[in-house]
């Protein structure tokens, strides 16, 4: 009877600990939305150092964060159209890099 009973429990903790688990995989990452005024390859020292510094902080992109930058490649209506976007978007947070 008492191993009737510890049976019973093992299969209801497994059950509700995949039912958790697979909960926990469905959930949506927070996501960071970057509107850049300048051009990746110009961009590439100081997003490469936000990047190492989210890692510091124990945030990894596609793990616990999701990153999205948008280049305007110099262009001011660009950039206006990209924040535009970024904001319908509903991103977690925005960045707007301006202090180039």
């Amino acid at each position: 009877m008492i191993r009737l009973v510890i049976h019973g429990l093992a299969a209801v903790c497994l059950t509700f600990s995949s039912l958790w688990i697979f909960a926990d995989e469905g959930r949506k990452l927070p996501t960071i939305g970057g509107a850049i005024p300048v051009d990746p390859s110009t961009d590439a020292p100081y997003s490469g150092a936000f990047r190492d510094a989210m890692r510091q902080l124990g945030y990894v992109e596609g793990k616990n964060i999701n990153i999205v930058l948008r280049f305007a490649n110099g262009d001011p209506a660009k950039l206006r159209q990209i924040i535009k976007e970024l904001v319908i978007c509903e991103w977690t947070y925005l960045l707007e890099m301006l202090g180039y």
